[in-house]
């Protein structure tokens, strides 16, 4: 960065730093900011440098400050934010299209007069501050400003900063703890179930990558990650350990069919183990498992929740009597109907749907989805 013509010389700088170091009625801020600006300079090896030290020192601090107390460097940001309102704008623009903490988005608006604010996404105002009066707002949820004689601008972005990362990543755990998680089995559920004469088959290369997918299903889920915030989807499917195939051309087949669901929420446990036993922090009510095996959804309540996947295959028995939904409806109602069991789970509609009958096949699904197309409209 060149020295800006606009401001005052090297020479120019230096003269005033003497004349006001001599004259005994300067303000005691001011008389301390010439003084560090002369010590700035002192430790300068060219002009040019110099200059670059006094614009540049208003937001980071390099080598040539370093023999400076943070106290001192704050006094020569505010001296500078004040009295080279020129510098302080070339040199901050790029602070106020970001934040050194904060998500993109926040940003510090440095006016030329000392004051300024933070700046949301939303275009709020947070945190204001006038350096010439030293007042200061120091809470987010309070308008009114502090007098803070001490308190440099770096000093008080750094604070400000701080709180509201502090404010955010405490939303965030909140909003978190308020989600549900929905759990899905791959084989059986997600892809058709294949018939083997040995389990030696099991163990052939192209075994699980060739599974065909179950398509009403697949973008069931697809559509539930989509329209459902609130319900946070994962894959817990059992592989073979002892497998050299198993594990990766599980993650291919998602990769294939539902690239919706990261690596961070596939989690595969051995074949044999409980399902819970890999979740981090273990299973609460707030958990459901989409499966079409009544021995892995047994093993899932209490305290979490099980939904049973009638694959056209399974429950020839008739073993699971509560929530259950069938494979071959349409994806749109079928996402509905599952996050419709979520969303209900513990109350009187629950346990309608849990005793009562479940319906298969497309024949009544096209009228009830128009039906609630057109209901959807209507609101």
């Amino acid at each position: 960065m060149k020295t800006d013509e606009s401001l005052k010389t090297l020479r120019e700088v230096a003269a005033e730093v003497n004349k006001a170091l001599a004259t005994d009625d300067m303000q005691p801020d001011v008389r301390a900011a010439y003084a560090v600006i002369e010590k700035a300079l002192k430790y300068a090896r060219t002009e040019e440098e110099a200059g670059e030290l006094l614009q540049e020192s208003i937001w980071s601090e390099r080598d040539g400050l370093v023999r400076l107390s943070q106290e001192e460097i704050n006094l020569i940001r505010d001296y500078v934010a004040v009295y080279f309102p020129d510098s302080m704008t070339k040199v901050s623009a790029n602070v106020n299209e970001r934040t050194s903490m904060l998500p993109e988005g926040w940003k510090w608006d440095h006016e030329k007069d000392g004051s300024g604010c933070l700046i949301s996404p939303q275009k709020e105002r947070f945190y204001e501050y006038d350096l010439q009066t030293r007042e200061f707002q120091l809470s987010m949820d309070s308008k009114s400003l502090s007098y803070c004689e001490d308190l440099g601008l770096r000093a008080f972005v750094r604070y400000a900063e701080e709180n509201v990362l502090e404010r955010l990543e405490q939303e965030e755990l909140e909003q978190e703890r308020g989600k549900k998680r929905l759990f899905v089995d791959m084989d059986g559920t997600l892809a058709e179930f294949k018939q083997v004469d040995t389990l030696e088959q099991l163990y052939e290369k192209g075994y699980f990558e060739n599974l065909q997918p179950q398509m009403a299903v697949v973008e069931a889920v697809k559509l539930i990650i989509k329209d459902n915030p609130d319900i946070e989807v994962h894959i817990l499917s059992a592989v073979l350990s002892d497998s050299p195939y198993a594990l990766k051309e599980k993650n291919a087949w998602l990769d294939r069919y539902l690239p919706e669901v990261d690596m961070a929420h596939r989690l595969f446990p051995p074949c044999g183990s409980d399902k819970k036993d890999v979740i981090k922090g273990g299973v609460t009510e707030r958990d459901f498992l989409l499966d079409d095996y009544t021995l892995n959804l047994n093993a899932w309540e209490p305290p979490a929740r099980g939904i049973k996947l009638l694959n056209g295959i399974n429950h020839t028995n008739g073993s699971w009597q509560k929530a259950m939904v069938p494979w071959n409806r349409m994806p749109e109602m079928l996402a509905a109907d599952i996050a419709e069991i979520i969303r209900t789970s513990g109350n009187e509609r629950e346990e309608e749907r849990d005793t009562g009958h479940v319906e298969d096949g497309h024949e009544q699904d096209q009228q009830e989805f128009e039906s609630r197309r057109h209901q959807r409209k209507g609101r």
